[in-house]
């Protein structure tokens, strides 16, 4: 008999932050009723975890091209949520056919946790912004005017942090503007 899916509650205790300390400072203030208590770490640390493993992981480290990616995530078994931010180019859109292919990784990186995880509970999904976001809150191919806030990143990861959306596993949802879709990210 399959494991049942996690208990609703009202809110998680913990969440960590993996990423940028100013965006991650905007995103989280607007999550205080999802999540009880966040901490904010730079990337290079976020590896170690210790023995205080939270209950929600938001790796945003791949928002930034340039950088070196996501980092090690804990023992998935012992989360519930992990929540990969993604800027477009780590998805290899509009990249080279080497950096694509290295960059490509992350997407296939969170779905083999999302089905390795399936079976004990903890969530995997992605989330894919603009290349420079927030600086850049617009993607260039975008057909909606408005631009991306650190409010509508919030808004999507509260549903995927929301204890009722516990089968929602191994999606992807682009704050695009519309981008996707003359195309799409081909995921």
């Amino acid at each position: 008999m399959a494991k049942p899916r996690q208990e609703v509650r009202e809110r998680w205790a913990t969440g960590r932050w993996i990423g940028s300390p100013q965006l991650g400072a905007a995103v989280t203030a607007q999550l205080r009723g999802v999540v009880a208590a966040w901490e904010i770490v730079e990337p290079r640390s976020a590896a170690d975890f210790g023995d205080a493993v939270p209950d929600v992981v938001v790796d945003a480290t791949a928002i930034d091209p340039h950088d070196g990616g996501p980092v090690p995530s804990p023992a998935i078994s012992s989360l519930h949520r992990l929540v990969a931010v993604v800027s477009e180019a780590w998805c290899g859109v509009g990249a080279s056919p080497d950096v694509a292919a290295r960059q490509g990784a992350v997407v296939s990186r969170q779905r083999a946790l999302a089905l390795a995880c399936a079976a004990s509970g903890p969530t995997v999904n992605t989330i894919v912004v603009p290349d420079g976001f927030p600086a850049t809150a617009r993607s260039p191919r975008a057909v909606l005017d408005a631009a991306i806030a650190p409010a509508d990143l919030a808004h999507v990861l509260a549903y995927f942090l929301d204890p009722a959306n516990g089968y929602v596993l191994g999606q992807m949802v682009s704050l695009c503007g519309g981008a996707d879709a003359w195309g799409g990210h081909g995921l």
